[in-house]
């Protein structure tokens, strides 16, 4: 599965093609303040789910109960982040993980420009060679775990 391993703080979607900054601003507002804020008064939504939701979007809430997942789950999931991806970071990924975050993470960077976008630029005609190499790199390394 294709997922991001930010924590939802760590996250900055302000981009042209994802969103702008006021919605960016926006949802982070309301996910790291007013959400939480709320949370007493939707007391029926304490399950799993909902605690696995809330554990992802800050380094200190459901931190246990996040990491403890984590852990047990650490040879189950690998996680790939890009030096380069400003939108999912990858402190973010770490912070989410945890102790558990240097069996689960490794992070690559790739010999061109790339974005969180554009990992493998289709439009890169000159380095058509590296951005296939990279791709290559990356589905070998999750079809090897599977």
């Amino acid at each position: 599965m294709f997922c991001g391993g930010s924590l939802f703080s760590n996250m900055n979607a302000n981009a042209r093609d994802i969103i702008d900054s006021e919605a960016n601003d926006r949802l982070h507002s309301y996910y790291t303040r007013e959400f939480f804020e709320k949370e007493s008064l939707s007391a029926s939504f304490q399950d799993n789910i909902h605690q696995s939701f809330k554990a992802m979007i800050l380094a200190d809430k459901l931190k246990e109960f996040r990491e403890g997942f984590f852990d047990k789950a650490r040879k189950r999931i690998r996680a790939i982040t890009l030096k380069g991806d400003t939108v999912i970071p990858t402190a973010g990924a770490e912070a989410a993980f945890g102790k558990s975050s240097g069996e689960i993470l490794e992070e690559m960077d790739f010999p061109y420009t790339y974005s969180h976008q554009w990992p493998f630029p289709p439009n890169a005609v000159k380095q058509k060679e590296l951005v296939n190499d990279s791709f290559k790199a990356v589905f070998e390394k999750a079809a090897a775990f599977i």
